[in-house]
C-alpha cells in the first residue's frame, strides 16, 4: 500500500509539472502572440503616418509650384533657399502649419559644368580646403568634364584613375549630377558634404545670381567683403528683382548677375505627422512638358536634413 501510495505522488508530482510546462508554454506563446500584434499595429500605425506626412509634403510642393507660375512681384516665397514655415505664409490654412519649405534658384548655384576655374577654386577655398588640395580637385574635375584626355598640371585623367587602382577614368563629358562629383580623383567625402549645396547642373550658366546665391556661394566670389555681403543680403531681402545698387568689384563682375531670377528652382518640402518625417527634395524648370506648367528635373523622396543657412545668422546681426 505504501508503494502505491509513492507512485501515485509521483505521478500527481510529473502531471503538475507537465501542467505547469504547459502554462508556461501557453503564457510564453501568449506573450509573442501580443508582441507580434503590438508591433504589426505599430507597424501599420507608423505607415499610415508616414503616408500621411508624404502626401503632406508633396502638397507643399504643388503650393510652392503654384506660387512660382505667377509674375514675380505676385509670389510669396523667397527663393535664397533659406526654410521658412507655410505656417508663416498661410497662417488661415491649418494643413500646412507643421511644413517646412526651402525654395533655391539654381542660377544661384555655381554650375559644375559651366563654372570657370577661377569660380570653382574660389569655392573650394572659402570652404576651408588649402591651396594646393584647391588646384588638384579644380584641375580634376575640369578634366572629368574636358573631352579630351590631356591631363592639367594638377589634374587627373585615365592613367592616374588606374594608378589609383580605380576601374573608371575621367569621364571626358559634363556632370549629369552631382553626386557624380565623388567620383572626381581626390575629392574626399568631407569635402563633398561641403560643396553639394552649392553646386548645380541646372543653371548652365557660367555666372551666378546675386539675388539668390546662398550665403557660401557669395563667399567663393574674388574680392567679396563682410560688408559687401551684408548688403547684398540687405538688398535682396523682398521680392524686388531690380538690379542690386551696390557696387560689384571688378574681378568679381564676369561671374555675377546682379538682377533678376533664374527659370530653374530646387524645393525642399518637410512635413511631420505625429513624430514621423517625410522630405522631398524637387528640381524643376518652368517649361511647359507632357501637359503640364513645368518640368520636373529630379524627384528625390529623401531628401537631405533642412538646416539654416548661416545667411540666416548674417541677417539677424544688421
Amino acid at each position: 500500500m505504501k508503494h502505491c501510495s509513492e507512485s501515485s505522488n509521483k505521478q500527481h508530482g510529473i502531471a503538475l509539472v507537465i501542467v505547469l510546462w504547459m502554462l508556461a508554454l501557453m503564457t510564453i506563446i501568449a506573450l509573442a502572440y501580443s508582441s507580434m500584434t503590438r508591433n504589426e499595429s505599430l507597424l501599420s500605425y507608423n505607415g499610415l503616418r508616414s503616408a500621411q506626412a508624404r502626401e503632406k509634403a508633396e502638397s507643399g510642393i504643388w503650393l510652392v509650384i503654384n506660387d512660382l507660375l505667377k509674375p514675380i512681384n505676385n509670389r510669396r516665397f523667397l527663393v535664397n533657399g533659406l526654410p521658412v514655415q507655410l505656417g508663416a505664409i498661410y497662417p488661415e490654412d491649418e494643413s500646412v502649419q507643421d511644413l517646412l519649405i526651402s525654395i533655391q534658384d539654381e542660377s544661384g548655384k555655381i554650375d559644375l559644368n559651366k563654372a570657370s576655374q577661377q569660380l570653382l577654386l574660389g569655392l573650394l577655398r572659402s570652404t576651408g580646403v588649402d591651396s594646393d588640395q584647391s588646384h588638384q580637385i579644380v584641375d580634376a574635375i575640369l578634366d572629368w568634364r574636358d573631352k579630351d584626355n590631356l591631363s592639367r598640371l594638377n589634374g587627373a585623367e585615365d592613367d592616374d584613375y588606374a594608378a589609383n587602382g580605380l576601374s573608371y577614368g575621367a569621364k571626358d563629358g559634363p556632370f549629369n549630377s552631382i553626386g557624380e562629383l565623388q567620383q572626381v580623383l581626390g575629392l574626399s567625402p568631407s569635402i563633398y558634404q561641403k560643396l553639394q549645396p552649392l553646386l548645380t547642373v541646372h543653371s548652365l550658366q557660367s555666372r551666378i545670381r546675386l539675388h539668390t546665391a546662398p550665403i557660401g556661394v557669395l563667399k567663393a566670389l574674388p574680392d567679396m567683403s563682410d560688408e559687401l555681403l551684408a548688403q547684398i543680403i540687405s538688398e535682396r531681402s523682398t521680392m524686388d528683382t531690380t538690379p542690386l545698387s551696390l557696387v560689384v568689384p571688378d574681378a568679381s563682375k564676369t561671374l555675377v548677375f546682379t538682377s533678376g531670377q533664374g527659370r530653374v528652382f530646387s524645393i525642399t518640402s518637410e512635413a511631420k505627422v505625429s513624430g514621423v518625417t517625410s522630405r522631398l527634395l524637387v528640381t524643376f524648370a518652368l517649361k511647359k512638358s507632357n501637359n503640364m506648367p513645368i518640368t520636373i528635373l529630379d524627384w528625390q523622396e529623401n531628401a537631405p536634413l533642412l538646416t539654416y543657412q548661416p545667411e540666416t545668422e548674417l541677417e539677424h546681426n544688421q
